[in-house]
């Protein structure tokens, strides 16, 4: 999840910056599904990747131009990472990622998630994000809709998208109020991801792409924001696979938090 801090104005989301993301997200889609069904599955990965994946190491790049492109009023986040899990199944993996409830336990940002709903391979979720950039605290709360697909015995994706997105003031508090969608300091506007996962060498590759919307550097302020911007971005792609790593291998306790209703988009 990204995060800009906030600056004396708030933003508000503005039809021709949703349309240009929608544009750029379309770009990423098309370039995912190019590769599904051949072999470069994994973007081409050399042997050399391959080798640091089975190491250990988790491959990070920017996934659309230098991984921040300027968009009218807004910027478009785009990083991609990729490692490798060894000594489990493509199965034993997909039941961690669908395991939703547990996200709150698995993911240091998140402090609350929920399934909302199931029908099939098409998962309907609720997510409480909280992000720290400098002396800034955001939060907010997402509901996401995330479609499963097998390519076949050893490979299978995973599409999210965010279908709402608010900030939350005060969270926690007894004066704690959701914002209208698109409205607030702009910290994050959408949030969806496309992951691949391939079953080989003893283990499972996974490499994930993270996209997001948020508003645009405040003037005169983005020589401070950008290499903020440009860590929370990184840690988004590489801490969500390192953690899912870590869950997989010493499954995380479950917390004993309370099991809220959420209703759609917080209605």
């Amino acid at each position: 999840m990204l995060f800009a801090p906030r600056s004396s104005s708030a933003a508000e989301l503005e039809a021709r910056t949703a349309m240009e993301y929608e544009r750029l997200l379309a770009v990423v889609a098309q370039a995912f599904e190019k590769h599904i069904g051949g072999e470069a599955f994994l973007e081409n990965r050399s042997p050399d990747d391959l080798a640091k994946m089975r190491r250990g190491e988790i491959l990070l790049t920017p996934g659309t131009g230098d991984g921040i492109t300027d968009v009218p009023k807004g910027l478009f986040h785009h990083w991609r990472a990729a490692t490798f899990i060894p000594n489990i199944t493509l199965e034993r993996l997909l039941s961690v990622a669908q395991d939703y409830a547990a996200y709150a336990d698995m993911y240091k940002w998140l402090t609350a998630s929920e399934l909302v709903a199931k029908d099939g391979e098409r998962y309907r979720t609720y997510f409480r994000v909280r992000q720290t950039a400098g002396v800034v605290t955001g939060v907010v709360d997402v509901w996401m809709v995330t479609n499963y697909r097998r390519i076949n015995s050893d490979r299978a994706i995973a599409t999210a998208r965010s279908e709402c997105v608010r900030q939350v003031t005060h969270a926690g508090q007894p004066g704690e109020t959701r914002l209208k969608p698109g409205t607030g300091s702009g910290y994050i506007w959408r949030a969806d991801a496309f992951s691949k996962y391939l079953e080989r060498d003893g283990g499972v590759y996974i490499e994930l792409d993270t996209i997001g919307l948020s508003r645009g550097y405040p003037p005169l302020l983005g020589w401070i924001i950008e290499p903020v911007a440009r860590r929370l971005g990184r840690e988004s792609a590489t801490g969500s696979l390192n953690q899912l790593r870590v869950a997989v291998s010493t499954p995380p306790a479950r917390s004993e938090r309370d099991k809220r209703a959420v209703s759609w988009c917080g209605e």
